[in-house]
C-alpha cells in the first residue's frame, strides 16, 4: 500500500510537470489501458478520476479511522503527504491531467505479490524521445536513474537511495506502466501482444454490466484467490477450496461513506462447470423473515431462500448426481434406507410443508456473551400441515425406532428432543453440523432445531416477552436491513459486538492474540451483510458493512 502511495505522488508530480509543458510534446495513438493487464491478476482496482477519488476517500471517515490502525501505520506519511498537496491546494489540483489509473495484483513467488499501476496520461506521451531530459527530471526526484530497452521500449528504473527501492516505469502510447516488479512490467508490456482480459466473456460480463457511480471499482478473479490466501493462512477455509471451479470474476463499486463501506456489483459463475448456485436461477427467491424469531442478540445468521424447499431439493440432487455420482450413490443409498425402515417419505413428510428459506445462527444466550447456541430454523406458511407432518414424523420413529422423542413445555411451547443422530447429515450435509442433538420448537412461523432445551428457551423468551425482543424489532437493524433487497437466495449477517466472545473461543492462540490487538477495529464495523441472487445472466452481490466509531460504539 505505502509503495502504490509512492508511485501516485510520483504520477501527480509528473503530471503537473507535463501540464507545465516540461514533457509534453503532442498526442499519439490512444490505447485502451486494460489491454496492459496480465491476465494473471489476483483483483484490480480501477478509479477513471484518480486525484478526485482520492480526496473522496481521505474525507472519508472510515479511512480516517483505518489509518489509525498499526497495518496502516508505514503509509501515514505518504497519505499525509496527498493530503496536503491534494486537499489544500483545490486550484492546483484543477491543472492535474490524470487519466484512468488502474492497479493489478500479481503473485511473484508462493508468498508474495506486488502490483503493476497503469495511468492513462492524457496529453502526456512521447516520454521516450525527451531522453536526457527525462532522466534530469526523475534525478531532480532525487532518484539514481538508469534506462534499457525492451522490445523497442525504454525503460527507467529509479532507485530511492534511501530504501534501496527501484520502481520500473515504461510508456506506451497515452499509457505509463509503473512497477516495483521489473518482471510484472514486461509482463504487462508483452500483454499488449496477447488477447486482452477484456476478451474474456465472464470478465467483460461483470466489467460491463458494473458500470461505474462511486469511488472505485474492484474486481478479483477467483482463480488466483486461493493462491493469494495462501499468503495468509496454512490451512484455507473449506468454503473456498475449489471455488475457482465454480466462480470465475466478481465486480464490484465501491461507496464509502462517512457510516458506512458498501460493495455492490456482480459475481460470474463458470458456466462449463454444474454449480450449485445454478440451482438458485431455478427455484425463485424466499423472503427474509427470520428477523422476525430470531433475538435481537444474533451474534450470526445465515440464510438460504426459495420458493419451496422441496423443489429446491430436487434439483440440489439433479446437480449432485451430476457432479459427484459416487458421493449421490451413497447418499441415496443411506436415504431410502431411512424411508424404508421408517416407512417415511422426506420429500412428501417432511419437505412439503417448508416455504421461503432456511436459516442457521449463532446466538449467544447470557448477558456475558460467554455461552452460544446454534439454531437451524425451517420456514412454513401452513402451520397445521407443517405440525401434522412433524407430528407424522415422530410418530413413525418412535414405533420403528429405539430413538424417541421426548417431549417437554415451556410457557406453553412444546419442546421435543430428537434422539436420532446425523439426521440432518442425510439432505444438509454440513449446514446443521453443529446441531447434534436436535431439540425442538415451533416458534413464529418455523420449525427451530437446536441443541438443548435452554436454547430454545431462550429464543422463546425473546418472541413472548412484550415487546417482543426479535431482531425485526431493533430499529438499528431495520435500518441496517433496509440497504438490502427483501428477496434473497442467499443472506448472511454478522454482529461483530455479540459476535466477538465467539470468534475469540474458536480460535488458537495466536489468532486469539490478534484479534484482541484489533479489537475496535472489528467492533467498529458493528453489522455486516452479504447478498447474492440471480441477475444478468449472473449474480447480484451486495456487502455493507455499519462504520461506527469507538466512542459510539461503547
Amino acid at each position: 500500500m505505502k509503495r502504490i502511495l509512492k508511485i501516485l505522488l510520483f504520477l501527480i508530480i509528473l503530471a503537473i510537470a507535463a501540464f507545465a509543458g516540461y514533457l509534453f510534446l503532442g498526442e499519439e495513438e490512444n490505447r485502451d489501458i486494460y489491454t496492459f493487464i496480465p491476465d494473471d491478476f489476483i483483483y484490480v482496482i480501477e478509479s477513471d478520476r484518480p486525484v478526485d477519488d482520492w480526496k473522496d476517500l481521505s474525507r472519508s471517515e472510515v479511512w480516517k479511522f483505518l489509518k489509525t490502525n498499526e497495518f496502516f501505520g508505514d503509509i501515514a506519511s505518504s497519505t499525509n503527504m496527498l493530503d496536503t498537496m491534494l486537499l489544500e491546494n483545490e486550484l492546483f489540483t484543477k491543472f492535474i491531467k490524470l487519466g484512468d489509473l488502474v492497479i493489478s495484483a500479481h503473485m511473484i513467488g508462493s508468498s508474495e505479490y506486488e502490483f503493476v499501476i497503469l495511468v492513462d496520461m492524457k496529453g502526456l506521451s512521447k516520454l521516450s524521445k525527451v531522453g536526457a531530459g527525462l532522466n534530469a527530471f526523475f534525478q531532480s526526484l532525487e532518484y539514481e536513474v538508469s534506462q534499457d530497452d525492451y522490445f523497442g521500449h525504454t525503460v527507467w528504473d529509479l532507485k530511492d537511495p534511501t530504501t534501496g527501492d527501484v520502481i520500473s516505469i515504461s510508456q506506451l502510447s497515452n499509457v505509463l506502466v509503473v512497477s516495483y516488479d521489473k518482471s510484472l512490467l514486461k509482463s504487462a508490456i508483452n500483454q499488449t501482444e496477447k488477447s486482452p482480459i477484456l476478451s474474456n466473456s465472464d470478465f467483460a460480463k461483470v466489467h460491463d454490466d458494473l458500470g461505474k457511480n462511486d469511488i472505485y471499482s474492484i474486481f478479483l478473479n477467483y482463480n488466483l484467490l486461493e493462491k493469494y490466501m495462501a499468503i495468509y493462512t496454512d490451512e484455507l477455509p473449506e468454503s473456498l477450496n475449489g471455488i475457482n471451479e465454480i466462480l470465475s470474476f466478481s465486480s464490484f463499486d465501491l461507496n464509502l461513506g462517512d457510516d458506512h463501506t458498501f460493495l455492490k456489483g456482480f459475481t460470474k459463475q463458470v458456466d462449463t462447470v454444474p454449480s450449485f448456485l445454478n440451482v438458485f436461477k431455478e427455484v425463485g427467491r424466499g423472503k427474509m423473515l427470520a428477523k422476525e424469531v430470531l433475538p435481537a442478540s444474533t451474534a450470526f445468521y445465515s440464510s438460504l431462500g426459495f420458493d419451496d424447499f422441496d423443489d429446491l431439493f430436487k434439483k440440489f440432487e439433479a446437480f449432485y448426481e451430476e457432479q459427484t455420482p459416487e458421493e449421490y450413490a451413497d447418499f441415496a443409498k443411506n436415504k431410502n434406507k431411512i424411508e424404508g425402515f421408517l416407512k417415511f417419505d422426506f420429500e412428501e413428510d417432511f419437505f412439503k410443508w417448508m416455504t421461503e428459506e432456511v436459516v442457521t445462527a449463532v446466538v449467544p444466550i447470557d448477558e456475558a456473551k460467554s455461552k452460544y447456541a446454534y439454531f437451524g430454523m425451517f420456514h412454513f406458511d401452513d402451520y397445521d400441515l407443517a405440525k401434522e407432518k412433524m407430528d407424522f414424523f415422530a410418530e413413525r420413529i418412535r414405533k420403528r425406532s429405539p430413538a424417541k422423542f421426548l417431549e417437554v413445555e415451556y410457557k406453553g411451547v412444546p419442546i421435543r428432543y430428537l434422539e436420532l443422530k446425523g439426521f440432518f447429515k442425510i439432505f444438509l450435509k454440513k449446514m446443521f453440523a453443529n446441531i447434534e442433538k436436535p431439540h425442538y420448537a415451533f416458534v413464529g412461523d418455523y420449525v427451530v432445531f437446536s441443541n438443548d432445551t435452554v436454547s430454545l428457551q431462550y429464543l422463546i423468551d425473546a418472541n413472548i416477552s412484550n415487546p417482543p425482543m426479535t431482531l425485526d424489532r431493533d430499529l438499528v437493524y431495520k435500518d441496517f436491513e433496509d440497504n438490502f433487497e427483501s428477496k434473497s437466495n442467499v443472506f448472511a449477517y454478522i454482529n461483530n459486538i455479540n459476535l466477538y466472545n465467539y470468534l475469540l473461543s474458536s480460535m488458537d492462540a495466536s489468532y486469539r492474540a490478534d484479534l484482541a490487538k484489533n479489537k475496535e477495529y472489528l467492533l467498529a464495523f458493528p453489522q455486516i451483510g452479504f447478498q447474492l441472487y440471480p441477475g444478468n445472466g449472473m449474480y447480484k452481490t451486495l456487502l455493507y458493512a455499519e462504520f461506527q466509531p469507538p466512542e459510539a460504539v461503547e
